[in-house]
């Protein structure tokens, strides 16, 4: 396959709640402004304009949401509800090779709402969370998160059951708000998304570790489709993470990952396939559904920050047992960004993965923004002896401008 030329797709990105762009802090019984939080019990950042990944308490949820929002407080202090709301548009431009349109299609210049979310969120008392999302950008709501979460929970601490992510990968555990580039890479066409089930997780070795394992039952993406198979479409999907090296509330530290999932495909068939890193491309490689009987997946992940200068890369491995043959199919990605204004991204030690970027002079404080320049190499291999579904590779360069926390502006170049 010739390569294609997608130039310029971009995005604005607005994460900010939908009734208020600010709304006013809580108000306890007593009548004190409290400090909001993060759902996932982020405190505020200890140094304006760096971005650090607080740590959050226990009992509140997803760290990657914005602190600023909504909030609704019972009288006796006891539940407390969050209102939040994203909006992301892209706009793409493509060229693509004759030859290459004949075999997926027209590549047509267009624009969407990537995503456009509505949240509630909430807590009661230090045991109890939950979270329901639903996303209205194909012009019907769907369910993306809809789960309850249970605290302190014996040996595990958290558990949660619902529809939600599955724990693998750090590009897919990383929020689509924080993303360094307008889509994930190729790999992550054979990582798992969301699903319906239950999942534990906790934090170890004095929050240089944290875990996840879960039992998941395949749905859809947007938890309306009902799973009426066999009664054996489980899946099996954990995580474990470790920074042996964390300095300066983490400028500078090392990531490393391991996750695997063992897989009884819906209705006893697979399928594996991916567009060139924009959603508005045609899809250019797919194996077609194709009978297995089980399928394995493995992933390795890596990452280090040294200050504004940050590198990630992960290889991503599936087995898939078709026919009686073990077909074989891989991924991966390697990237790096560079805050030409000093930031860092931004890490939080309670998910491991990256969360928001806060511009040291944001619009409106008298400063730029943050400036970010990025570059990324994925390649996606669905090529076996009984299954191919072509393979494609790319190479994506970019620049991010973020305004403010909740507001930014991505252009990705794809070759």
């Amino acid at each position: 396959m010739r390569r294609i030329l997608l130039p310029w797709p971009c995005r604005v990105l607005l994460a900010a709640v939908l009734v208020f762009a600010a709304a006013a802090p809580a108000q306890e019984p007593g009548g004190e402004a409290q400090e909001a939080q993060e759902p996932g019990g982020e405190t505020p950042a200890p140094e304006a304009g760096r971005g650090q990944a607080e740590e959050p308490l226990p009992q509140e949820l997803d760290p990657e949401e914005a602190s600023s929002a909504l909030e609704v407080l019972s009288s006796d202090g006891r539940l407390r509800l969050r209102f939040r709301g994203k909006i992301q548009n892209d706009w793409a431009f493509f060229s693509a090779d004759q030859d290459v349109e004949d075999m997926t299609g027209p590549f047509q210049d267009g624009t969407e709402f990537r995503r456009a979310r509505f949240n509630l969120s909430g807590e009661y008392e230090d045991w109890f969370a939950f979270k329901w999302g639903y996303d209205f950008s194909d012009g019907t709501a769907g369910i993306r998160d809809a789960y309850a979460q249970f605290e302190d929970v014996p040996v595990v601490d958290s558990l949660r059951v619902g529809h939600f992510k599955e724990p693998f990968g750090l590009e897919n555990r990383t929020s689509s708000n924080y993303l360094t580039f307008l889509e994930r890479s190729l790999a992550n066409a054979l990582v798992p998304g969301r699903n319906l089930g239950f999942m534990a997780y906790d934090t170890a070795a004095g929050k240089r570790m944290t875990w996840a394992a879960g039992l998941f039952r395949d749905t859809d993406s947007s938890a309306f489709g009902a799973d009426e198979g066999s009664g054996k479409e489980f899946a099996g999907t954990t995580r474990v993470t470790w920074i042996p090296w964390y300095e300066d509330d983490g400028r500078r530290l090392l990531h490393l990952g391991l996750a695997g999932s063992l897989r009884n495909p819906d209705q006893g068939e697979a399928r594996f396939r991916s567009r060139p890193e924009s959603d508005l491309a045609p899809r250019i490689v797919d194996t077609g559904t194709f009978p297995a009987g089980e399928v394995r997946l493995g992933g390795l992940e890596a990452a280090v920050v040294l200050g504004p200068l940050s590198l990630q890369g992960e290889f991503i491995h599936a087995w898939a047992l078709s026919s009686g043959s073990w077909q074989r199919f891989q991924g991966y990605y390697f990237q790096g960004s560079w805050f030409l204004t000093g930031e860092y991204r931004p890490y939080s030690r309670k998910k491991g993965s990256f969360g928001r970027v806060s511009p040291l002079g944001a619009i409106g404080e008298g400063g730029p923004g943050a400036l970010e320049l990025t570059g990324r190499y994925s390649r996606l291999d669905l090529r076996e002896s009984l299954v191919y579904g072509g393979s494609v590779q790319d190479l994506t360069v970019g620049l991010n401008w973020y305004l403010t926390e909740r507001l930014h502006v991505q252009l990705n170049y794809v070759l």
